[in-house]
């Protein structure tokens, strides 16, 4: 947030820092706000806006310390007098793409697979009302959070390694931070984890982490289903949408699902 503020051109502020408002996306979907969950990200950002004037690189441990503890006895205002906006995660990336200048005329799907979630959005771009407007008019249909993505692809790959060599679940056998980083590298199945209690080191097989991939994709193309289902809902013909539709794949946790598949079949 300090950043972005101190990085303002001068011919926008006349050199002043104008007063600021902040749109900040959390992996939440739409129905979450009135959830807790919401309230616990409205919190952070809150806490984190309030602070960032003070906040600078390499400062002293104790002061950062001192900071949090400080803004932690400050309440959450109400959500109509916040100066940050807090808002779906779903939301934000179509939000991102609306911006480009190359996005042409159309209907287009963002699955944005994250570590923790899945987030799937359905729009429609058009030029009704741009020549009065100049701008191209943004519909969105429906936009969801999922709650399947790559941390969940380790959480599964770990249960079946387990189950694979009859080790207990409340063992301390390999963590689910020991595959992520052995996935992410390109090198599970080739290199031990510690399997068993004894602390025994084995070569795992990359069947678990292939399989563990199949579970998740499966279960974001049922979130896909879901959510397209919602979005045909508000504008139901056929017609505007077979062979119409532009899918676009992106997010950190991409080649969690794709990398052991031969694709990710939507």
């Amino acid at each position: 947030m300090r950043q972005s503020r101190v990085e303002l051109p001068e011919e926008l502020t006349g050199g002043r820092i104008p007063r600021t408002t902040y749109s900040v996306s959390a992996p939440v979907d739409l129905v979450d706000a009135g959830s807790g969950l919401n309230e616990a990200y409205a919190r952070v950002v809150f806490q984190a806006w309030r602070i960032s004037s003070s906040v600078e690189q390499a400062m002293p441990l104790t002061e950062a310390i001192r900071l949090v503890r400080a803004v932690q006895e400050v309440l959450l205002p109400a959500a109509e007098e916040r100066l940050v906006e807090l808002c779906p995660e779903s939301s934000a990336t179509v939000a991102a793409y609306a911006m480009s200048p190359e996005m042409e005329e159309g209907l287009y799907c963002i699955a944005d697979i994250g570590a923790w979630t899945t987030d799937i959005s359905f729009f429609r771009f058009t030029e009704i009302g741009s020549g009065e407007t100049g701008r191209t008019t943004k519909a969105i249909y429906a936009a969801r959070s999922h709650r399947a993505a790559a941390n969940k692809v380790d959480e599964q790959c770990r249960a079946l390694l387990l189950q694979l060599y009859a080790v207990s679940a409340n063992s301390s056998a390999v963590s689910t931070e020991e595959i992520r980083q052995q996935r992410e590298r390109g090198v599970f199945g080739e290199k031990p984890v510690v399997l068993e209690a004894a602390r025994n080191a084995r070569l795992p097989r990359p069947s678990p982490l292939a399989y563990a991939s199949d579970l998740v994709g499966e279960e974001i193309q049922r979130g896909f289903v879901e959510t397209l289902g919602e979005a045909y809902g508000k504008e139901g013909r056929e017609d505007r949408w077979k062979n119409q539709l532009t899918l676009l794949l992106s997010g950190g946790g991409l080649l969690a699902i794709t990398r052991n598949r031969r694709n990710l079949i939507i």
